[in-house]
């Protein structure tokens, strides 16, 4: 297969392709380009739905929003109360999925976030998990993350 190549050219090849399936079936273009069939099938895929703009390499495809001050403020609030207050149905406590959630309802991106993108920010906020080391308790009645000093004992 091909070697890595970054976006513009990847883009280039796809155009390529869009070139020469006009006159050539797919397992030709494949060979052509160095590229597997599926790869040729799903840009033919692409370019008979959208046309070449199908082959276009979208900007930011895969990277959530950044988040500014007011979000950050925003979400600093809203974890000082409870999940259920924030509309998080069934979370007695912040979890990484409920803070991912918030985040998510927060900033308004409709992709997903993360649970590490959430411990990110929860970090870069300063708070940390409350809970020893290990697997929390079952019955997780303390608050698992907080703002401050660890509780983890070294």
């Amino acid at each position: 297969m091909g070697l890595t190549l970054d976006r513009a050219a990847r883009e280039d090849r796809r155009l390529q392709a869009a070139e020469l399936l006009k006159d050539y079936g797919v397992a030709v273009v494949a060979r052509k380009l160095n590229v597997s069939w599926a790869a040729v099938n799903k840009w033919q895929r692409a370019l008979l739905a959208e046309g070449t703009l199908g082959l276009r390499t979208p900007t930011n495809q895969f990277r959530a929003p950044a988040l500014n001050a007011g979000h950050l403020q925003l979400i600093v609030a809203a974890l000082k109360g409870s999940p259920e207050a924030e509309g998080i149905k069934g979370a007695k406590v912040w979890t990484l999925p409920a803070v991912a959630g918030l985040i998510r309802k927060i900033t308004g991106y409709p992709g997903k976030v993360s649970r590490y993108k959430a411990w990110r920010v929860l970090h870069h906020l300063g708070f940390q998990s409350g809970h020893k080391g290990g697997r929390p308790a079952k019955d997780a009645t303390a608050p698992r993350w907080g703002r401050g000093k660890s509780t983890r004992q070294s």
